[in-house]
């Protein structure tokens, strides 16, 4: 982000202030989802709008011609990218329930961190071979969409434990 900021006519530090605006706007987020959102429209519906509106931070991102409309996009990314995180780990803990939540939350996250570091190594490989973030923004809002489309497929329901067998 700091790079892009100076490509955008900003400063080194602007860079560095804008990665504290997607923390602070994350944190406003977070809180919002969890204690209004979530509560309001369910888990799944409120992953459904944040995937969606980090796809269209990261349109804004690609298409930002200068450093106001650059920091829109940015502001739209801390509001809907770190909410994803107790939002997602609550659905799964209601989807399957406390025992099995440790293994599906590791796997999960450990799948998402390699394709984030796959993410992040195309994207400078894109940022090398056009020039411009562009190409690179634009492919995390198509991965963004399919993730869309994917959480909408989830059916929200709650786990169920079974009684255990007694002796007779």
């Amino acid at each position: 982000m700091p790079k892009l900021a100076l490509e955008l006519s900003g400063s080194p530090s602007t860079g560095g202030w804008l990665m504290a605006l997607v923390a602070l706007c994350s944190a406003a987020s977070m809180w919002l989802t969890g204690q209004w959102a979530a509560k309001r429209w369910g888990k799944r519906v409120t992953l459904i709008v944040l995937h969606t509106a980090r796809a269209v931070s990261f349109t804004v991102l690609a298409l930002a011609p200068s450093l106001p409309a650059f920091i829109l996009g940015v502001v739209m990314f801390g509001l809907s990218s770190f909410p994803v995180i107790p939002l997602t780990t609550g659905l799964v803990a209601d989807r399957f329930g406390g025992t099995a939540m440790g293994g599906i939350l590791g796997s999960s996250w450990l799948i998402h961190q390699i394709f984030a570091a796959l993410g992040v190594l195309l994207g400078g490989l894109l940022r090398d071979a056009t020039g411009s973030y562009s190409a690179s923004f634009a492919s995390g809002a198509a991965v963004l969409i399919a993730s869309t489309v994917l959480t909408w497929l989830i059916s929200e329901r709650r786990f169920q434990v079974r009684p255990s067998p007694t002796a007779a």
